[in-house]
């Protein structure tokens, strides 16, 4: 296609350095925006812990959610790879919870699904098993086994997906993903 460009590159945002894809279609749906930062004009105080700022307790906006904060409330640094920053950033407290699991997902999880793993089709894990791997635009949940041997493979939306819960079975690094499957699926 003439005029469409694949690839990525090195942005300097207010925030950090972020590598960012050239298109908008190559961004993955766990990406998250850049949020817009509070106006300092517009905090007085601590959005946390309403302390007032002054020439000695300075404001600090968190990269994640773009709150106002003072150094404490403000003081930890995490990779942030939902937002695709190279280094770790300054994250609010409530922010450092949230972004420890993600950050869990992203370095154990997310590479399970992009290699593959066993999908449960079920509440119980003796139920069909079935291989399922993620797209590589992250978009989908490409299913194949027992349920699709007279067929084409499966194709599930991730955002049609209600529950996905991973762990592993019988010591063995085999992860089993247990989610309801929509009433109606793409198929490939």
């Amino acid at each position: 296609m003439a005029g469409t460009t694949t690839g990525k590159r090195l942005v300097r945002s207010k925030s950090g350095l972020r590598i960012i894809p050239l298109s908008d279609s190559d961004r993955s749906p766990f990406e998250l925006r850049e949020p817009e930062w509070v106006a300092d004009k517009m905090s007085p105080t601590c959005m946390d812990c309403k302390k007032k700022f002054d020439f000695i307790k300075r404001r600090h906006h968190c990269r994640r959610c773009g709150r106002v904060c003072c150094a404490s409330c403000c003081d930890t640094r995490m990779a942030l790879p939902r937002m695709c920053f190279l280094d770790p950033v300054r994250v609010c407290s409530p922010c450092a919870d949230i972004t420890l699991k993600e950050n869990h997902f992203y370095n154990k999880e997310l590479k399970i699904l992009i290699t593959g793993a066993i999908l449960c089709i079920a509440a119980d894990t003796t139920s069909d098993l079935v291989h399922c791997c993620l797209s590589s635009d992250h978009r989908y949940l490409i299913v194949s086994g027992p349920m699709t041997d007279s067929g084409p493979l499966l194709s599930i939306p991730m955002h049609r997906m209600t529950g996905l819960l991973i762990g592993s079975r019988d010591k063995v690094s085999v992860s089993v993903f247990m989610m309801e499957l929509p009433e109606q699926q793409s198929q490939i």
